[in-house]
């Protein structure tokens, strides 16, 4: 009965609703009348609208979606979400916007924006809560495989049902219907586990963020941190190419360096610790079982040939092994005045890089490019191009775990 009872509310405020706009209708001006039906051509009317075969190959033409909002609904119990994008396509640039929403807002740090231009990339994230910019490797075509999906759907292959309020076809044993809107456009696709819904034709914006520059202060912070894991990532080729992982905190280090002997994946991994005098490391097979001095290490001894990646004559962390940690004693040095600063990343200016070059005698390396990446005020990633010994070479540096990092040899 209650049930009923609210059926049958819900009935009588739409009616109380038509009579008060009835008598009202005459009152409007011809202006109001216009943006109704503008608004009514929009959304759709309640009927069914038909089309012919031409204007369903405009409506799923790819140029039809060069300025569209798309809420993508997906009801699968094991994967349901509400995600949305958006598309704003011209002539100067592509633009695309990627979020998940929850009760019809977006979640302020789901989202990504894509802005190619220029022949670059550049992603727009906000997954830690505030935005950071980088260039990617990554087309916004890499994204639009759902919007290639649809624009196969052929008109021969569907059939008008007035009762399902557009036209059903069946795509992988999956029924679908299409329906489109007062002005021919493809306004819903509802389909077996979710939907696809169109809005804002020729009206979608994308507000690319604005982010504020690094600052002096922010950078000399985050270049002077002591606490963190690195991942050094040196680049020749597919074929040629290596790198290590080093743990810091504080004066000590864990360092872990792979290799191979005959095909077989081997690593060092070792403890050290940074004084005045030079570098300790933690030799727990000699018979003090402690810190020692490098120049002093007995652990190098009736080893396999892969030790010899340690240089016992080091004296700081980035000369233990300068094939997979050039530059790092540099880190901490780098100024903001050396940079170009463009939101959170730094470019090495032609002083630093003179610099730099200035030592290739000794280390067979030129640079030609230096960036400093920083997110959420903390070092993320610093990159260089250059050749080393006349072969191009990418060398990058990955933070991560900044200030939580933890390394205890004793442990």
């Amino acid at each position: 009965m209650k049930k009923f009872i609210c059926i049958l509310m819900g009935v009588i405020l739409i009616l109380s609703a038509a009579m008060f706009f009835g008598c009202e209708e005459d009152k409007k001006t011809g202006q109001e009348q216009e943006q109704e039906q503008e608004q009514e051509q929009e959304q759709g009317t309640d009927k069914a609208v038909t089309v012919t075969k031409q204007e369903w190959e405009k409506a799923f033409s790819l140029s039809s979606f060069s300025n569209v909002t798309v809420k993508i609904v997906i009801t699968d119990s094991d994967i349901a979400s509400e995600q949305g994008a958006k598309l704003d396509f011209t002539n100067s640039g592509r633009t695309m916007q990627m979020y998940t929403m929850a009760g019809g807002q977006i979640v302020g740090t789901s989202q990504r924006i894509l802005v190619e231009k220029d022949g670059k990339t550049i992603a727009y994230s906000n997954a830690s809560g505030s935005w950071v910019a980088e260039e990617t490797q990554s087309s916004i075509d890499n994204y639009l495989y759902w919007l290639n999906t649809i624009i196969s759907l052929k008109f021969e292959d569907a059939a008008f049902d007035g009762t399902a309020g557009g036209y059903r076809m069946t795509v992988q044993e999956s029924e679908v219907t299409v329906i489109f809107d007062g002005q021919k456009r493809l306004s819903k696709i509802e389909a077996e586990g979710g939907s696809y819904e169109f809005t804002d034709y020729g009206r979608t914006e994308i507000e690319i963020p604005v982010i504020p520059d690094v600052t002096a202060e922010i950078f000399a912070a985050a270049v002077a941190a002591d606490n963190y894991t690195m991942t050094s990532h040196i680049f020749y080729s597919q074929e040629y190419q290596f790198g290590a992982t080093l743990e810091r905190s504080g004066d000590l280090y864990y360092i872990v360096i792979p290799f191979k002997v005959n095909g077989e994946q081997m690593q060092i991994a070792q403890y050290f610790k940074q004084e005045n005098n030079g570098l300790r490391i933690y030799d727990t097979g000699s018979e003090q079982a402690g810190w020692v001095p490098l120049t002093e290490w007995s652990g190098i001894e009736n080893k396999p040939d892969g030790w010899g990646y340690i240089k016992t004559g080091a004296t700081t962390i980035g000369q233990i092994n300068d094939d997979r940690f050039p530059f790092y004693d540099m880190i901490e040095a780098l100024e903001y005045g050396q940079f170009s600063v463009e939101g959170n990343t730094l470019t090495a200016g032609a002083a630093l890089l003179g610099y730099l070059n200035g030592m290739s005698e000794e280390t067979g390396i030129v640079v030609s490019s230096l960036t400093v990446e920083l997110r959420g005020n903390e070092l993320y990633e610093i990159c260089a191009v250059a050749t080393y010994e006349g072969n191009a070479v990418t060398m990058t540096y990955s933070f991560e775990q900044v200030g939580t990092t933890s390394v205890n040899p004793q442990g």
